[in-house]
């Protein structure tokens, strides 16, 4: 029920009739009464015999005939029928339940939030599942120059209980003069915790907003710099791309 255009709406939310001056239900004059749209509270009040207003200021006319309410904004019309639910008076049309309580609306609300809450972080916990299997295991990369006779090469294990270990190789040729020719071999190990994360908002599911977070084994993050030098061991090249596993490296599944 909702926006301006609440003459239909307030059909819906306008059900509320005022018994005035008939046996049966008490007269609604002077009384309140509150209804959910899915995503806000908004009420109706009866302020008079025959008149009431909502909580967007449009106001409305109505009648009661015993248990149904006939509600005319000039806009449209709705018909309401009173009765009881749980023990707790209502008035239901259009789709909509108006109470006296509004703390009982809200619940409703704050139930379905909730609700899509809790299915959007088992959905998010369910693709964290799968991105954490595909990443489990040893990957592998190295680049042979058969020229100078040497591989380099990187291992990283991520294993299952969210610990790695990687090792790396690489190789630097220096040349002096037109002949010599040095080969530099420098190795480096790493190791640490890994996670995946899922970082968007939790009232909303989205593939891509998954993280890769490797740290060191205190769970502590490694500084750009580590980032960016050969001998922390931090494997780079891993990360979550589009809701994928991507490495820069070509890398392959041991």
């Amino acid at each position: 029920m909702g926006g301006k255009t609440i003459g239909a709406l307030l059909g819906a939310a306008l059900c509320l009739a005022a018994l005035s001056g008939c046996a049966g239900p008490a007269s609604l004059k002077g009384t309140t009464w509150y209804y959910s749209t899915g995503s806000e509270v908004k009420s109706i009040q009866f302020s008079g015999e025959e008149r009431g207003v909502t909580s967007e200021g449009l106001s409305f006319s109505y009648e009661a005939d015993g248990d149904v309410v006939t509600i005319d904004s000039g806009l449209g019309g709705s018909v309401l029928t009173r009765s009881e639910r749980n023990g707790v008076e209502i008035l239901e049309g259009n789709g909509y339940v108006f109470y006296q309580d509004q703390a009982i609306p809200q619940s409703e609300i704050d139930a379905a939030r909730q609700e899509k809450e809790r299915a959007v972080a088992a959905e998010a916990e369910k693709r964290a599942a799968e991105l954490r299997e595909e990443l489990e295991g040893t990957w592998r990369w190295a680049n042979e120059n058969g020229y100078y006779d040497y591989t380099d090469a990187r291992t990283v294990t991520f294993n299952a209980d969210g610990t790695w270990e990687s090792s790396m190789v690489e190789h630097d040729v220096e040349r002096s003069g037109n002949w010599d020719v040095e080969v530099t071999e420098r190795t480096a190990e790493g190791s640490g915790v890994w996670k995946v994360v899922y970082s968007g908002e939790k009232t909303t599911f989205d593939r891509m907003a998954f993280d890769l977070n490797i740290s060191k084994a205190d769970g502590s993050e490694f500084s750009q710099e580590e980032k960016g030098d050969f001998a922390s061991g931090y494997p780079s090249e891993f990360f979550i791309k589009n809701g994928e596993i991507a490495a820069l490296s070509r890398y392959e599944r041991q």
